[in-house]
């Protein structure tokens, strides 16, 4: 994956708000009783909150500031994919998060420990919710990839997004932009989880669980939108710029270089 630079500021930034927005993304599922979502963004929740302690500890004076927390990332993933998917002889939510924490917790020094003790997402909203199962975890993925490998996946997508778009853009071309622009809506679509499927292979996110979630971010953002203007590019761009902010500053630029072109 290519690192583009950023300032500290803004890595901190995307970090405490995704915080937040995984929290309540938790809460919700747990409310609506879902307790695979419910735990699975607890666990987001987790992973970001561990990525700002470290951040505030040790990466600020950083020089190559994205990079170092790029770095982070994927050892922080990776560590919780390790114990909170497997979690030992968890029965309610709450067993598979703490177990998930305990292994965590034990690749960092005491001090950080404490710092985490005291600033990880309250449980009470997974209160008498059962833990997720391992068949649970195997169908996130198998509903997004059916047979098919992450990569040749994400190609998929790609592929998808560029007849769409081509299809739209002949569309316009012959006036009928109403028409176009659910091609349109699909072509971005497709492209988003291409981005969503490729970065959950580059922080080891085998199970996919970060692009369900992602994705329900994207949905929320979209579902927002009260009106499109008639103007195709406004209208892309309008949907463009929701999905991108769903992922946060630094991911949203990413994304946006990804998007097909809409020029007619």
């Amino acid at each position: 994956m290519t690192i583009t630079s950023h300032t500290p500021e803004v890595l901190y930034a995307d970090t405490t708000s995704r915080i937040a927005s995984y929290r309540g993304l938790a809460r919700r599922y747990a409310a609506e009783g879902n307790a695979f979502g419910a735990v699975s963004a607890t666990w987001a929740a987790d992973i970001n909150t561990v990525q700002a302690i470290m951040w505030e500890r040790v990466m600020i004076a950083s020089p190559t500031p994205d990079q170092q927390f790029f770095d982070i990332a994927t050892t922080v993933a990776r560590a919780l994919a390790t114990y909170a998917l497997h979690p030992p002889a968890a029965t309610t939510a709450v067993e598979a998060v703490r177990a998930a924490r305990d292994g965590l917790s034990a690749a960092f020094d005491p001090a950080a420990q404490s710092l985490m003790e005291r600033r990880l997402s309250p449980l009470d909203h997974l209160e008498g919710l059962p833990a997720p199962t391992a068949a649970e975890v195997a169908e996130v993925a198998r509903q997004r990839l059916g047979g098919a490998t992450v990569a040749e996946a994400s190609a998929e997508r790609t592929l998808e997004a560029r007849h769409y778009m081509a299809t739209a853009l002949e569309l316009v071309r012959e006036g009928r932009v109403d028409d176009a622009l659910p091609h349109a809506w699909q072509a971005d679509w497709a492209t988003f989880e291409a981005y969503l499927l490729d970065a959950a292979a580059a922080v080891g996110d085998d199970s996919l669980i970060s692009v369900d979630l992602r994705w329900a971010f994207a949905v929320d953002a979209t579902n927002a939108i009260e009106s499109l203007s008639a103007d195709f590019a406004d209208a892309v761009s309008t949907v463009r710029s929701r999905l991108a902010d769903s992922l946060g500053s630094i991911e949203g630029r990413r994304l946006r270089e990804r998007f097909e072109p809409i020029s007619a």
